[in-house]
């Protein structure tokens, strides 16, 4: 979830918001029906009423719905803004809309659960004959020179003179991607490549895959990939997040090398790249294979599988032959969730767990915290 900060970010956006408004400006028809999935503190949805939609629905599983809620109605337009907490899947509009618009994207619309939200409003809320807002994004990956990129990466994990080998962690490191901006087109040594296209009127799978074959175009030292999208709202209106192009809120994936290469014109470079839905968002793998004009091919195979260590502990609690045993944490929360019945207050169910679990809170008052926070996540 993004703070009000972040949300303030994204609409001082101009490329971003001057876009989306002209899209809606296209789409949106007197007396139309409109659905925004992921409305924020509500400034597109107002903006779509003011163009004429009868009816605009916004949804937002975050608090900052409040925030949309004062926005609406400082603006006279609760008769024709409905707002909905919680996430779309769950939404039952009275019929079909014929607008749905959203941007769930993060750096990449490779992001937790951007692909189900869309596929599912597409198949259940869209009208047969309704218009989508993003209609498509482009996918493009490019080899860069990009040192500030990758010391963020590596840099913790030099001597420091220390004499310790830190390769093992920085194993770790070069195995998780990161956010960058890089606006120079010049730090590219091979040209862009479209290795993904996802087109939200006919996508079904949550996964991505692509490769890619270059000649490098000048001498240069690689230190990983770079990652970003093209998005066309509607027909003749989009935006980008390319190297050479504004700079956008989103930014750009980076994709570190194990260690930097150094290359020569000519040298030929493939690449497979693969995002995986785990069902709450992306595993990462490139695999990347050089070859120079004179010299031995090297490959290299990551992946952000391998970004984290993982002790024996947590495996062996994930093996299907596991026999699981509630631990005090879990005595307290199944606690918690018996006694919230429907007819049991917090004050009630925080006295009783604190006289319950003696020494586990330093009061009540900390049971309380403690009740409210299960009570927030597991109680309509």
């Amino acid at each position: 979830m993004y703070s009000l900060t972040g949300y303030g970010t994204m609409v001082a956006d101009s490329v971003r918001r001057r876009a989306y408004i002209a899209a809606l400006e296209r789409v949106i028809q007197p007396g139309c029906t409109v659905l925004e999935i992921g409305t924020g503190p509500g400034i597109f949805a107002i903006l779509a009423a003011r163009l004429g939609a009868r009816k605009v629905y916004a949804i937002e599983p975050d608090d900052s719905i409040e925030v949309a809620r004062q926005l609406v109605s400082a603006h006279g337009l609760d008769d024709k803004i409905e707002l909905f907490q919680g996430w779309s899947t769950r939404f039952e509009p009275p019929q079909p809309v014929d607008v749905i618009f959203s941007d769930l994207r993060g750096i990449l619309p490779l992001f937790r659960s951007h692909l189900p939200a869309v596929i599912d409003a597409r198949e259940r809320l869209l009208d047969p004959r309704g218009t989508l807002i993003p209609q498509r994004d482009r996918l493009w990956v490019t080899l860069v020179e990009a040192e500030e990129a990758y010391g963020a990466h590596v840099d913790g994990w030099s001597d420091h003179g220390l004499n310790l080998d830190l390769s093992i962690a920085r194993e770790f490191t070069t195995n998780t991607w990161g956010r960058t901006w890089i606006g120079d087109p010049e730090q590219c040594l091979v040209e862009p490549w479209n290795w993904a296209t996802l087109d939200y009127t006919t996508v079904v799978s949550l996964d991505a895959r692509g490769h890619a074959e270059w000649r490098v175009r000048r001498n240069g030292r690689a230190h990983g990939l770079l990652l970003w999208f093209d998005t066309e709202l509607v027909d003749g209106v989009g935006y980008s997040t390319a190297p050479g192009e504004s700079r956008l809120v989103y930014r750009q994936q980076f994709l570190p090398l194990p260690q930097p290469v150094d290359l020569r014109a000519g040298d030929r470079v493939s690449l497979r790249l693969e995002a995986i839905h785990t069902g709450t968002d992306y595993v990462w793998r490139w695999q990347t294979e050089i070859e120079p004009a004179d010299g031995p091919a090297s490959s290299f195979d990551q992946s952000t599988f391998f970004s984290r260590p993982v002790s024996l502990a947590s495996l062996r609690k994930r093996a299907g032959g596991y026999v699981p045993q509630l631990n005090d944490k879990g005595r307290v929360l199944d606690f918690v969730l018996r006694r919230m019945d429907g007819h049991t207050s917090l004050e009630v169910i925080a006295r009783e767990l604190y006289g319950a679990f003696p020494g586990r809170f330093e009061d009540w008052r900390q049971a309380f915290e403690r009740v409210a926070e299960i009570a927030e996540s597991c109680s309509d």
